[in-house]
């Protein structure tokens, strides 16, 4: 054999490998999108007992809980 048809034969070897490697990767992709859009469209969920509090922030000014009509009065008495 040539040195030519050495090197041919292996080039033709690396390119069934790559092309072996891209199908898999194709496979692989087709999945994963699939899973993604199903995760993306569902319905968020809590975890199972938790259970979220409503807190009011640092700087509010109203109370968590009692009469807030009271206090906005104060505060505007019109």
């Amino acid at each position: 054999m040539t040195e030519n048809t050495v090197r041919e034969t292996e080039l033709i070897k690396q390119i069934k490998d790559l092309q072996f490697a891209l199908a898999e990767m194709t496979v692989e992709n087709e999945a994963l999108k699939l899973r993604v859009k199903k995760l993306a469209t569902r319905q968020p969920q809590w975890p199972k007992g938790y259970r979220p509090v409503n807190r009011p922030g640092k700087f509010s000014d109203r109370k968590q809980h009692g009469n807030w009509k009271n206090r906005t009065n104060e505060r505007n008495p019109h």
